[in-house]
């Protein structure tokens, strides 16, 4: 992609949007790693309470 020229404020604007389009299918794209972190915690708090419970 070429740059737009910095005194054209349509290209500039064409450019920003091509921008904001991409960031958002990256962000879209992301694995939810605090959710997954989250689950992960759980499971092991519940797995520390099972175990001496269990006994």
């Amino acid at each position: 992609m070429t740059e737009p020229d910095p005194n054209d404020p349509v290209a500039v604007a064409v450019a920003l949007a091509d921008h904001e389009a991409r960031l958002d299918d990256l962000e879209r794209a992301r694995w939810p790693v605090a959710g997954i972190a989250a689950l992960t915690a759980s499971a092991g708090v519940l797995v520390a309470v099972w175990e001496p419970a269990s006994r």
